[in-house]
């Protein structure tokens, strides 16, 4: 009895394994196009002082640095190509 119960469990969860797999499968195709990748690292002492947002191309350790990523969708009718703000503008 214990034996038919482990093995109905564990059939039960290969079962649900590949339909949450084929699930994620199908999500993945529906996303078509790509996003173009923009990244630096740069001072982030805070707003209104000085050196704020400057990038340099050496940074000693302690300096408080912080990455700024954009991601661009290139298609022109897309809403997420608009800017947004950040604290270095």
């Amino acid at each position: 009895m214990r034996r038919t119960l482990t093995i109905a469990l564990s059939a039960a969860v290969v079962v649900a394994g590949l339909a949450l797999a084929s699930l994620h499968v199908a999500a993945q195709e529906k996303k078509a196009g790509t996003l173009i990748l923009r990244g630096d690292m740069t001072y982030f002492f805070g707003p209104g002082k000085p050196k704020n947002c400057n990038l340099n191309n050496t940074y000693k350790h302690g300096e408080p640095v912080g990455w700024r990523i954009e991601a661009v969708d290139p298609r022109p009718a897309s809403m997420s190509s608009r800017r947004r703000s950040s604290s270095c503008t």
